[in-house]
């Protein structure tokens, strides 16, 4: 079975102009993410989702190798949950 992520409630967020606005409220540190990672974020606002099911959205969005998406995907997945912004299901 596929791992799914979820945003973590360690965490607050709000859309500044084109980037996604992040709070870890528990490190008090804040973070930003580009159009791609935004869209990613999004995504996960709405529910749990798999690597599988981000690549699709950004795939269908952008026009990129489908090899570097998914890896640079999961790179973003890894930075998100070391940072506890967001959680495996």
């Amino acid at each position: 079975m596929p791992v799914k992520y979820i945003l973590s409630d360690k965490q607050i967020s709000t859309r500044m102009n084109d980037e996604e606005m992040i709070l870890n409220h528990e490190k008090g540190e804040y973070f930003s993410l580009n159009e791609v990672g935004t869209l990613i974020w999004a995504a996960l606002k709405t529910g749990e989702k798999t690597v599988e099911e981000l690549e699709k959205l950004v795939l269908e969005k952008y026009d990129v190798n489908p090899e570097e998406c998914r890896s640079d995907i999961e790179s973003l997945l890894e930075e998100l949950l070391n940072e506890k912004l967001i959680e495996t299901v």
